[in-house]
């Protein structure tokens, strides 16, 4: 259904040729679409944790530092070192009943998550989720590499990677409600449900492109023989660390903000939940707005970030190579300004406006660095790339949600705990000027690496 004939991509590469941009098979479409909302569950299971962290805190006792390694580290390692052995199965076995198993097994931990009684017990299950989700995105980046024409790369794995923010969306919005409705245990069961619909319509309904286009190579490059292919890839590191260093915000935003508002602001949230739940008729309570308000400001600002970082990056990339990773130069410079302003505002109202425009920036990184590693990097290793990738900015960004709960442990003693989680997101913020730079470095050399 979603295969994609020698023929089609012929045509599309001509229209290329010729400066038209390229058209998407209706099989192309369905492959996006379908991957995009796997893609957004995906992300959906593995936030839902930060809308519930403040309830999961007080009722098993836990420091910021250990709701920093529920989010962060303990997740990522897991998910980064099972990445790289996962992908390199993507590289030689049918991806859509991979993809179909992760699906599986993250959503099965997600429920497991419901029945934690203590810190070991959830860090365990998000353990499961991890190793669940490490299966996705490399299989996913390779099947829609090897399906589009590369002048339409960077917007396709836009398409895919817009799911993410919604994922993130639904997990803080349908998560905070359903907390705040029948507590933060019926949150992980009902974000769990829908994978067994996708990961049936994975298995039964994508095609592998592998047996039907000649354009995917047979031979198989062990793994020593793929990191070597990488390692000579000026522009690979580059961007992986930029990438790192923009997961370090998000990660450190998306686990703290939540805290940071109901610690701060706790009381403006109330009056404005109050407001809204009695326009619509409804009971709202804190916990439920700020849901929505996060999941609206992370999420849809997100979505429409990627979509443009990736819109703008095919545009610029047809001209130049180079001007591909402008989009992540530019927005991380941004993002930075935005997000400081807007932990700094004294009104909410004020601050979640910030945050969004802050969020449509840093967002604009995200398929232009993915277009790019896939870019230079040889077909018969592109599952393995993506999760060499994976692995450096995974372990990267799970450092974000660390730094914050350490840096808010110690700035809480002086400062108290609104104060100190303030503190912590700032020292997270100063990374997004680092990543322009490295994004800047990797544009250097992208034409050198180019494989196209």
């Amino acid at each position: 259904m979603t295969g994609v004939s020698d023929n089609s991509l012929g045509g599309a590469q001509a229209g290329a040729a010729r400066g038209a941009r390229p058209r998407l098979t209706g099989g192309q479409v369905y492959l996006l679409g379908l991957l995009m909302v796997i893609n957004m569950f995906n992300m959906l299971d593995r936030y839902v944790i930060n809308i519930v962290a403040e309830p999961i805190k007080r009722e098993l006792a836990l420091s910021d530092a250990q709701i920093g390694i529920m989010t962060g580290i303990g997740f990522a390692l897991t998910y980064a070192i099972a990445g790289v052995a996962v992908a390199r199965l993507a590289d030689r076995m049918n991806r859509p009943w991979l993809i179909a198993g992760s699906v599986t097994i993250w959503s099965a931990f997600t429920g497991l998550s419901s029945a934690a009684q203590s810190f070991a017990q959830l860090l365990i299950c998000r353990f499961g989720v991890a190793f669940g989700e490490a299966g996705c995105t490399p299989a996913a980046h390779a099947l829609i590499v090897d399906s589009v024409p590369r002048e339409s790369r960077a917007s396709a794995i836009a398409i895919y990677s817009i799911g993410a923010p919604l994922g993130l969306l639904l997990g803080m919005g349908v998560g905070g409600l359903v907390a705040q409705a029948y507590g933060w245990r019926m949150a992980f069961v009902v974000a769990a449900v829908p994978g067994v619909v996708l990961a049936l319509l994975a298995a039964l309904t994508i095609r592998e492109p592998r047996v039907r286009s000649s354009r995917i190579p047979a031979d198989r490059v062990s793994l020593k023989e793929a990191l070597g292919m990488v390692r000579v890839k000026r522009t690979y590191w580059f961007a992986c660390a930029g990438y790192g260093c923009v997961l370090m915000v998000s990660f450190g935003l998306s686990a703290f903000s939540a805290p940071y508002f109901l610690r701060n602001h706790e009381a403006e949230i109330g009056v404005l939940a109050a407001t809204i739940g009695s326009h619509f008729g409804v009971a709202m309570k804190p916990l439920g707005f700020l849901g929505i308000a996060l999941g609206l400001t992370y999420g849809l600002s997100g979505a429409f970030g990627t979509w443009l970082g990736g819109y703008v990056s095919d545009a610029l990339g047809r001209v130049d190579m180079r001007r591909a990773l402008w989009p992540n130069i530019v927005g991380n410079l941004l993002a930075a300004g935005f997000f400081v302003a807007g932990f700094t505002a004294d009104s909410v109202v004020v601050a979640l406006i910030l945050l969004t425009i802050g969020q449509i920036a840093l967002a604009s990184s995200a398929a232009p660095f993915f277009a790019t590693i896939q870019g230079i990097t040889p077909a018969p290793i592109r599952a393995t790339s993506a999760a060499i990738a994976l692995l450096v900015i995974n372990l990267m960004g799970s450092m974000g949600p660390l730094v914050v709960g350490m840096a808010s442990d110690l700035a809480s003693v002086r400062q108290g705990e609104g104060g100190g989680v303030r503190t912590g997101l700032y020292c997270v913020i100063a990374m997004s000027a680092m990543a322009a730079w490295l994004f800047y470095l990797s544009s250097r050399t992208v034409t050198r690496d180019a494989e196209f």
